[in-house]
């Protein structure tokens, strides 16, 4: 039997347009996953179920984590009681990244004591010393680890995750196929009045992109441009107040929205790779800003983690706001 796993809504697009893969069960990671997931009406999957639901039932917890089924997964990291499973029972299990972790060269104890001396002291990043010490204790070498920037202007903190380590389980490979959207580069070419913005608190806070933002709504909308927001689904922020002519439901997937539209703006979003020659990023326009010059390490994180994609090189970048408001124009 084989049973997919889905932790977040990164794979939708994949298994609803480039997919071929067949599964009997859908495992959802939380009742929000769930119900995203079953909105998509994907027919090719029959039973559904919630991941913290399994192990209410014994004879589905059997039937799940069987040795004899086969895993699919996409998650990079942060779902640590199915990557333990998998590994306790061997459970074959094929791996479909949609994204990465390398913000870092490899993690050891070295680099985590740099980054103390480099970005400053905090609670987390001490933290990140000491779950490091014990996780490489109880796990060896099963998982590779990873440092990411937490979200919302914070310099100082990281968060230490671990990640599967593919060649270290005979029982686990890995797959390209879904990385990156990989695929989507390859769109009809058509015309829209339509500009996206995709916002998050991604290292620089809201407030500050909105001062950048607000300079190209009003262009927008000099060339009769209509323009629509679309929150990152963890965002908490209000757009009511700005002039998008629409503020479209942050829990829905970009990816599988089906909306027609020019171009799509934003700072670091994973999204910028999907149809990535419709894609403008404005990190080269905010990066010398007064007041994120004090988030530059982190600022070039994020960067690094977008030029990790081999179709970064098609997504827009300009200089200046006046290269942008002539980006946008072009047809």
């Amino acid at each position: 039997m084989k049973v997919l796993f889905i932790a977040s809504t990164l794979p939708f697009w994949f298994l609803k347009n480039k997919s071929k893969v067949k599964a009997n069960v859908i495992v959802a990671r939380n009742i929000k996953i769930f119900k995203m997931f079953k909105s998509l009406q994907l027919s090719n999957f029959k039973e559904i179920l919630i991941f913290d639901k399994i192990f209410l039932d014994r004879k589905k917890f059997d039937r799940i984590f069987s040795k004899s089924n086969e895993f699919i997964v996409f998650h990079e990291c942060c779902w640590d009681k199915l990557d333990n499973l998998i590994l306790k029972y061997k459970i074959p299990t094929k791996v479909f990244p949609v994204s990465h972790l390398n913000y870092f060269n490899k993690v050891d104890l070295f680099k985590l004591i740099i980054i103390i001396i480099k970005y400053g002291y905090s609670k987390t990043n001490l933290k990140n010393v000491l779950k490091f010490i014990y996780w490489k204790f109880i796990y060896m070498n099963r998982f590779k680890y990873h440092l990411m920037p937490t979200e919302g202007g914070n310099k100082n903190s990281f968060i230490l995750v671990k990640e599967l380590n593919y060649k270290a389980s005979n029982f686990i490979q890995s797959f390209s196929h879904a990385h990156g959207f990989n695929g989507s580069e390859n769109i009809d070419i058509y015309d829209s009045d339509i500009i996206i913005f995709l916002i998050s608190d991604d290292v620089i806070n809201i407030k500050i992109q909105m001062d950048y933002y607000n300079s190209i709504i009003k262009f927008c909308h000099s060339k009769n441009l209509r323009v629509y927001c679309k929150a990152h689904p963890e965002c908490r922020a209000s757009f009511d107040e700005f002039n998008f002519d629409k503020v479209i439901k942050k829990n829905i997937p970009f990816e599988v929205m089906e909306l027609k539209y020019r171009y799509k703006i934003s700072l670091f979003s994973t999204s910028l790779i999907f149809q990535p020659q419709k894609s403008i990023s404005v990190y080269k326009i905010m990066r010398n800003d007064k007041r994120v010059l004090n988030l530059k390490d982190k600022f070039n994180l994020r960067s690094k983690h977008l030029k990790g994609f081999k179709n970064y090189n098609k997504i827009s970048t300009p200089k200046t706001i006046e290269n942008l408001f002539q980006k946008i124009v072009e047809q």
